[in-house]
């Protein structure tokens, strides 16, 4: 299973994390934009990381976009007929 971030950036996952942790940090820090009534959202692939975000004060994470949702929908279709195939 590939990381994201591997590829990108040196560190990997871990180093992405990191940055983004500290970029998050200001959003919703006091006085960040939290704080001032601005709306503060993003899109993570995590699905533990998002509930980490919106726990720590995010408004809105998305979790998935599209294009990986039909993927894993296709994966599944095509893994249920194999499965069933003689």
């Amino acid at each position: 299973m590939a990381l994201h971030g591997t590829r990108t950036m040196p560190g990997g996952l871990v180093s992405l994390t990191n940055r983004y942790r500290t970029i998050s940090d200001g959003l919703i820090s006091k006085p960040g934009f939290v704080s001032a009534g601005i709306p503060v959202g993003t899109l993570v692939l995590d699905t533990d990381f998002a509930a980490e975000l919106l726990n720590e004060g995010f408004t809105f994470v998305a979790s998935a976009v599209d294009s990986d949702l039909l993927a894993k929908a296709t994966d599944n279709a095509l893994s249920n007929v194999r499965e069933k195939l003689k």
